[in-house]
């Protein structure tokens, strides 16, 4: 009997199946506990800079940024505390490790153009706004993002593209309008250029 494969779900476990699920069954507390300890440990990080503890804050953050590289959260939360706290070297880190860990996160793309259309990469910030639009391609705000990265980095038909999707999915939006004018000015299309600015007066 003590030799019997288990059954589960009407079906023999083979031995090899066995071993793996005891391991897997070894490694949930610890998993556990590394969850409780890191909602802990950003809390602690949260709470010093809420009280105006900067550079207690910055050492958690730093911390958490260091020893839990296995966390997009934490990687996400740390790079938002350097960013507001005028430290992008620092920010840009956390955010690209956020998006390598959690590639199908938009927020966590969205953040990471943002951060690079200040900096001005943004040919980089174009490619991190065309992941948020694959991954949310019925927001209109990523696509105008997108407009804007392209338009910074001189590519004016492209951002026209994505100033049309803008337009597509919302066509009351007056943003959208003004930004097709600008692009279709940028492009030489001046008379439409100007129907588009006409339309986005009129919305706005």
């Amino acid at each position: 009997m003590l030799n019997q494969p288990i059954v589960h779900g009407g079906q023999s476990l083979s031995r090899k199946e066995r071993r793996l699920a005891k391991k897997q069954a070894q490694k949930k507390p610890q998993a556990i506990s590394n969850d409780y300890a890191l909602v802990a440990q950003l809390k602690q990080a949260e709470e010093a800079e809420r009280s105006g503890q900067l550079e207690l804050a910055a050492k958690l953050y730093a911390d958490l940024l260091d020893l839990r590289k296995d966390a997009a959260v934490a990687q996400f939360n740390a790079a938002n505390f350097f960013q507001r706290n005028q430290r992008p070297d620092i920010a840009y880190a956390g955010f690209k490790n956020a998006v390598v860990l959690e590639p199908a996160n938009a927020d966590y793309w969205e953040r990471l153009g943002r951060h690079l259309s200040v900096a001005g990469q943004n040919e980089a910030a174009v490619i991190a706004y065309k992941r948020v639009c694959a991954l949310k391609p019925t927001d209109h705000t990523g696509f105008l993002a997108l407009a804007n990265a392209h338009g910074a980095n001189g590519e004016p038909q492209q951002a026209l593209a994505a100033a049309d999707i803008v337009v597509n999915l919302l066509p009351d939006y007056s943003t959208g309008h003004y930004r097709r004018g600008v692009y279709l000015g940028a492009l030489g299309k001046f008379e439409e250029s100007h129907l588009a600015l006409y339309k986005a007066l009129e919305l706005d």
